[in-house]
């Protein structure tokens, strides 16, 4: 199964995506920062990952730059439920315009999960 990075500054939201994940047979490695997951890109063999947008030191938007720069056939698909500045509308779009292959919002069940990531992998493997 592919090996799926879910970055997300809420530990109670990676928690609960990790369990999901791993319970549908997917390899999970997690980062609560958009650095740290740039970290983890560079070093392990990921297949797809799982974007928080609106992260702390470095949004998600950046982070889907860099991804882009340095590993452009890798699928994100960028998550929210939007903030105190931003909707999620709005901040979805964003990362859809820069990028992401898919989006999400928060919350979302563990079948909107799958289906969003089935549909990134396949289409990323055409």
């Amino acid at each position: 199964m592919p090996t799926v990075l879910v970055v997300d500054n809420d530990t109670a939201h990676l928690s609960a995506t990790e369990r999901t994940l791993s319970a549908a047979g997917y390899k999970v490695e997690m980062a609560t920062s958009a650095r740290a997951a740039l970290r983890v890109l560079a070093a392990a063999d990921i297949d797809l990952v799982l974007l928080e947008v609106i992260l702390p030191e470095m949004e998600g938007i950046e982070a889907i730059l860099e991804m882009q720069r340095h590993w452009p056939h890798r699928p994100v698909i960028a998550m929210t439920a939007g903030g105190a500045v931003i909707t999620a509308d709005y901040a979805l779009q964003l990362a859809k315009a820069v990028g992401a292959r898919s989006t999400l919002s928060k919350p979302f069940s563990g079948a909107e999960l799958l289906i969003a990531l089935n549909g990134a992998l396949t289409s990323a493997a055409a």
